[in-house]
């Protein structure tokens, strides 16, 4: 037993529906031969002639003896109703391809349809991926270029702090060394002093002869001797050199240079200023530390209570606990 059949007519579908029953409905003239039909195992719906045979034949053997009937019997006249049988089937099996035809474009139309629609939405989706995957690497640009400008900023701080502070050193190394060089030409000037006085002075008789100075008694202390004294300590010091400039600009112009090579955009005018800055306090250091000699500090305290110390570029032949004399701008052991 064939499975039954479902029935598009009027743009309703109908059914299932068995072979007899289909028959009897076209004999009757409420299904037409060119009305579609489809059961399980189809791949598509084709009109009932083709579908079930039988019915086109049962409708033309329906329309071959009515015609005869209608000719009065007449052998022409059969003949014309079975041509006009055969052009009604000939007309619906045509009109049943242009239906097929019709559906058949009407399923392409839509499934291109369908396909561009899909295509639509799978681009949109592309792009609101593209757009989040772009806002979110400029956040992280951005991000990141806030982090750089910040740690160039506090390095930039950290530098000009540190170059206050060598600024401040080195003009308490200056105020010192004015303060010693100071010192040092008062101490001149008194002991050019003591010596100018020292030769107005009248020499000293023999007491022997009876005429100079008087000997002290015995057991007076001795006279204040306020030019001697005791050596309290010797000590070997660098000191640095006054920078001239060339170092500290040498220095700021290869900095930047060499920052300028790294980063991009702010970072890279960030990272010039601060290869700069750097540069400039690296070439002052080095300036300033080649141009360093060594001297040596010794420290006196003198019989009046007085201490003072003097520099020298040679190394002194005295040591702590020797006693000195300082004579004619110079220090001198006894």
């Amino acid at each position: 037993m064939s499975p039954p059949l479902f029935v598009a007519s009027n743009g309703q579908q109908t059914g299932p529906f068995t072979a007899d029953q289909i028959r009897q409905m076209l004999a009757g003239g409420s299904l037409k031969s060119s009305d579609l039909a489809w059961r399980e195992g189809m791949a598509e719906w084709r009109p009932l002639a083709e579908v079930l045979p039988s019915a086109g034949a049962a409708l033309t053997g329906m329309a071959v003896p009515l015609a005869a009937a209608a000719a009065g019997g007449s052998a022409a006249k059969w003949g014309l109703g079975a041509g006009a049988a055969v052009l009604v089937l000939a007309l619906g099996g045509v009109g049943a391809w242009q239906y097929q035809e019709q559906q058949r474009l009407a399923a392409e139309q839509q499934q291109i349809v369908l396909e561009q629609r899909r295509i639509a939405e799978e681009q949109a989706r592309e792009n609101e991926r593209r757009l989040q995957e772009e806002k979110r690497r400029a956040e992280e640009e951005a991000q990141r270029l806030a982090a750089e400008k910040e740690q160039a900023e506090n390095r930039e701080r950290e530098l000009q702090a540190r170059l206050e502070t060598e600024r401040r050193e080195s003009e308490e190394e200056r105020r010192q060394e004015r303060q010693r060089s100071r010192e040092r030409e008062r101490e001149r000037q008194r002991m050019a002093e003591a010596e100018q006085q020292a030769r107005q002075s009248p020499p000293p008789a023999n007491p022997a002869y009876g005429y100079g100075q008087p000997q002290p008694l015995p057991g007076t202390p001795p006279s204040l001797c306020r030019e001697c004294g005791v050596v309290q300590a010797v000590r070997q010091v660098n000191q640095q050199g006054e920078a001239s400039g060339l170092g500290a600009v040498a220095g700021g112009v290869l900095g930047g240079v060499l920052g300028n090579q790294v980063g991009k955009g702010g970072g890279r005018k960030a990272a010039t200023v601060i290869g700069a800055v750097g540069g400039a306090v690296a070439g002052h250091q080095i300036e300033k530390s080649q141009r360093s000699h060594v001297i040596f500090e010794t420290t006196v305290r003198f019989e009046d209570g007085s201490v003072r110390v003097f520099n020298q570029e040679s190394q002194p032949y005295w040591r702590q606990g020797d006693r000195v004399r300082y004579l004619n701008g110079s220090l001198n052991a006894y």
